[in-house]
């Protein structure tokens, strides 16, 4: 594990405990497709808003967390000169893959909204302007854990 994993999972509130914690690596390592040191940038995205809530976000942009090198601070809202850097990062994680790319997204999306809507899926569909259904299936495509 990178320090900065470490020092992001020292700082989240977890009432579960060891039980909480435990969840959330399994989560990273169910989740990571390759064989590289856990970093931030397989914290799931509910982590990092709780970080953010906190006052206390892991001070790490997605740029930084990829390459490991220089921290940035986080804010809640993207800077959007950030995300055209964003995008190009994401596509090299994904091999140029359009495909994974877009799922990647459509899963970070729609755990931001599963998030939002405290995970009732009926609000969360409206907030995507999708049927329930879809989000029904998408959250089972995914393996989300409401």
């Amino acid at each position: 594990m990178d320090p900065d994993f470490i020092d992001a999972l020292t700082q989240l509130e977890l009432p579960g405990n060891v039980r909480q914690l435990e969840n959330v690596v399994r989560w990273v390592l169910v989740n990571k497709d390759d064989d590289t040191p856990l970093t931030l940038r397989d914290l799931p995205l509910e982590i990092w808003q709780q970080l953010s809530e906190q006052g206390n976000p892991c001070q790490v942009s997605l740029e930084s967390a990829d390459k490991g090198k220089g921290i940035q601070q986080a804010t809640q809202e993207p800077l959007r000169q950030d995300i055209p850097a964003s995008l190009v990062n994401l596509l090299d994680l994904n091999g140029w893959n359009l495909s994974r790319s877009l799922q990647y997204c459509e899963r970070l999306l729609l755990e931001a909204a599963l998030h939002k809507a405290h995970g009732n899926q009926s609000y969360t569909a409206r907030l995507l302007g999708i049927t329930p259904r879809s989000v029904y299936n998408k959250v089972h495509k995914y393996h989300l854990h409401l």
